[in-house]
């Protein structure tokens, strides 16, 4: 892993295969949020309304998507929104998004 390895090292201590495994279970529109929600982290505010204005899409689409994103990443330990961020800091390390 990049950059964003160590981090999610920290998050999810050794499994960072099956992070990646399922990380890799998420779509496209999802792994859009994540990049969406890094770039809102960085600016100081994540507000599912934020997000959604960056993606024109509505807050409650949002607010799907990630409940979609925990339930693929839960079993690791992702259940937190500090969680996404860090997961989030690490889509943005290998996309570049």
């Amino acid at each position: 892993l990049d950059s964003g390895g160590k981090l999610i090292e920290e998050a999810i201590g050794e499994n960072v295969a099956e992070f990646q495994k399922k990380y890799d279970t998420l779509t496209y529109r999802e792994k859009e949020v994540l990049s969406a929600f890094a770039a809102c982290v960085i600016q100081g505010d994540f507000s599912s309304d934020r997000i959604a204005e960056r993606l024109s899409i509505s807050p409650n689409t949002v607010r799907n998507h990630v409940q979609n994103i925990y339930g693929k990443l839960r079993e690791l330990g992702i259940h937190k929104h500090h969680h996404l961020a860090i997961v989030a800091y690490w889509h943005m390390s290998q996309t570049g998004k």
